[in-house]
């Protein structure tokens, strides 16, 4: 049984009213909507929807781990020392 766009909505709207924009709550909704997307289990029309409901963190991170490439920092660019997520 796949989630519903509609549930997840509903989840994360909840989720957020209680806690509001907490980092943890927004990383661990981005993360699982990520695995979601990735194994097929929602469409990019339900990602897009939920994820939009959520601030914006982490946007490199996460067309990094969904281009198969390898990092940056493995491709021979400086390593950053503090990661800024701007939202």
């Amino acid at each position: 049984m796949h989630p519903r766009i509609e549930e997840l909505q509903r989840r994360i709207a909840a989720q957020l009213e209680r806690h509001g924009d907490e980092d943890e709550v927004i990383h661990l909704w981005c993360g699982y909507l990520a695995a979601l997307l990735e194994w097929g289990l929602i469409g990019d029309d339900a990602y897009n929807a939920a994820s939009a409901l959520l601030p914006r963190v982490g946007g490199t991170v996460l067309i990094d781990m969904f281009s198969h490439a390898r990092p940056a920092t493995e491709r021979g660019a400086a390593r950053p020392r503090v990661l800024r997520i701007v939202g």
